[in-house]
């Protein structure tokens, strides 16, 4: 591998459809695992009673929970600060952009290695998301047994599996997931004042091939990938010459091709923040919050005033 940027797809079909997209990342903790290139690892576990994804340490690969992206946010740092004691270097994990940086600083501080990779995140949802979906498929909260956000080919969609069997699958596109997830109203705050342009000191950047893959030519999945580091650029090689991905080079645009509206987005909020704070303040204040999730038919009408907000700040 002689550039940045590649496409990259497992050769394992059952990982490749179970993966977000393309499976990398879970063939990736495999093996570094199997290597011996790393002591610990960092999983997660789906807990029925609070509906939330727990974060905990692994110490083999048979432990490790292929469970596709998390859309509800886990306080990673504040994990990692309070269970570093508990792990064994090389330790490896997956990170939000706005988490990385300190992830990497509590473990250098504590004389871990680490190998931490960055997941393109065009913003991450408070745990209220999930439950204002569950309320609008009318779900009860107790009769969950699982949620999985994505993975079972591309692009995929939430799972819902009920305590009785029953199961649920809502897509990533034209669904009631996708005006919730582009709502703004359970966005956490911090992600409107995101800046793109940070560098995170990740080994490598993971994202979906959005606006590039069509669901009608990809069923399975393929991983965008940004190397950032040698070492990780010889694990890929070392990965691909043992059969385990395909790796196919492209440009460097390319990368940020499926991008373009989110970086667009995020650097006009940074232009006008005090306007985006007020509004963010608005949309997401108790009273607001209440009287719109309260009828499908005020959400539908906030989504369309969303929509025309964000098209008036681009072009400020």
């Amino acid at each position: 591998m002689t550039g940045n940027v590649a496409c990259v797809s497992t050769v394992d079909k059952e990982i490749r459809f179970r993966g977000t997209s393309g499976g990398l990342g879970s063939c990736l903790v495999r093996f570094l695992f199997e290597q011996g290139l790393i002591g610990s690892a960092l999983s997660f576990s789906f807990d029925s009673s609070s509906l939330c994804y727990v974060p905990r340490i692994i110490y083999d690969i048979r432990d490790y929970e292929q469970v596709g992206s998390i859309y509800q946010d886990v306080n990673l740092i504040s994990f990692v600060r309070n269970h570093v004691k508990s792990i064994r270097g090389p330790f490896f994990c997956f990170a939000l952009g706005c988490q990385v940086q300190a992830v990497k600083s509590l473990l250098s501080k504590a004389g871990v290695e680490s190998y931490v990779v960055e997941l393109v995140c065009s913003s991450q949802q408070s745990l209220d998301a999930t439950k204002y979906l569950l309320r609008r498929l009318r779900i009860p909260f107790q009769s969950v047994r699982k949620i999985q956000y994505r993975g079972n080919g591309w692009p995929g969609g939430v799972q819902i599996e009920q305590k009785n069997g029953n199961k649920s699958f809502i897509p990533n596109t034209g669904s009631v997931w996708m005006e919730i997830f582009h709502s703004k109203l359970f966005v956490m705050p911090r992600c409107f004042m995101c800046n793109p342009k940070r560098e995170s000191g990740a080994d490598l950047i993971i994202g979906d091939p959005w606006r590039i893959d069509s669901p009608k030519t990809e069923t399975l999945g393929r991983s965008l990938c940004y190397v950032k580091s040698e070492r990780m650029r010889d694990i890929l090689c070392a990965m691909r010459n043992a059969g385990l991905i395909v790796l196919e080079e492209v440009e460097e645009q390319l990368f940020f091709y499926p991008m373009q509206g989110t970086l667009r987005r995020k650097a006009s909020a940074l232009r006008h923040q005090r306007l985006v704070r007020r509004y963010q303040r608005f949309i997401q204040s108790d009273t607001y919050k209440k009287s719109v999730c309260g009828f499908p038919g005020l959400f539908k009408l906030h989504c369309l005033v969303n929509n025309v907000f964000e098209r008036i700040l681009n072009r400020l």
